[in-house]
């Protein structure tokens, strides 16, 4: 009995080892690999992270934003949408395709997922849940400037990050994801940030300008 249990004991090692190392699937309501991959290349891109010791942290919303579709539909004319670069370079500057913009309103358009430690960006940041952030804006019927209150919640914060999902085309090439940064109540944009896999790694190719506050 005892030489039976040590054939088990050691058949089934490897394979309860093979087990332990095999990752967990990202729950639904989570981001996935593939838009953590996006996500730390459109940021890296877009926020210019420079000398760690001289910036401050950014403050990440850890639940995607659900307005992107009303602000695309507000750049729509016919069937298609009008993006302009933000840079206003027109010439040689990639586009999504109407299969990544379709994705990306479908899944903008079916609520938020969460953001979580999986995000590495090449910047300073903290992330916030959408309650923390509440809390820290306080009540905006008041007089006092919320963003005074949020920056003595997040002390020398460079300015709120809030993140779309990310549309993919089917070949998962071609990515585009929305990226809201705000500093103050005039002081505030949203773009959309194309991507395009080469050699295996997401790329930044053009920044599209959809709001500005």
């Amino acid at each position: 009995m005892r030489r039976y249990a040590l054939v088990l004991a050691l058949v089934g090692a490897p394979f309860a080892a093979l087990a332990a190392e095999t990752p967990k699937a990202a729950p639904p309501d989570a981001a996935q690999p593939e838009e953590y991959a996006v996500y730390n290349a459109a940021l890296t891109a877009l926020l210019k992270p420079g000398r760690p010791e001289k910036a401050g942290p950014y403050v990440i919303c850890d639940r995607t934003g659900s307005r992107w579709p009303d602000h695309l539909n507000r750049l729509r004319k016919g069937d298609d949408l009008v993006l302009t670069p933000r840079d206003g370079r027109i010439e040689a500057v990639d586009k999504p395709s109407r299969e990544t913009i379709g994705d990306f309103l479908d899944k903008n358009s079916k609520g938020s997922i969460r953001i979580g430690r999986d995000l590495d960006p090449k910047v300073r940041f903290t992330l916030a849940t959408p309650e923390e952030l509440d809390k820290a804006f306080g009540d905006r019927g008041t007089e006092e400037d919320p963003w005074k209150r949020f920056y003595a919640r997040y002390v020398g914060a460079r300015g709120l990050v809030t993140l779309s999902r990310v549309g993919f085309n089917k070949e998962r090439t071609q990515a585009l994801v929305g990226v809201a940064v705000g500093s103050g109540g005039l002081a505030g944009e949203g773009v959309l940030v194309l991507l395009v896999k080469e050699k295996g790694a997401w790329v930044a190719k053009a920044v599209f300008g959809v709001w500005v506050s």
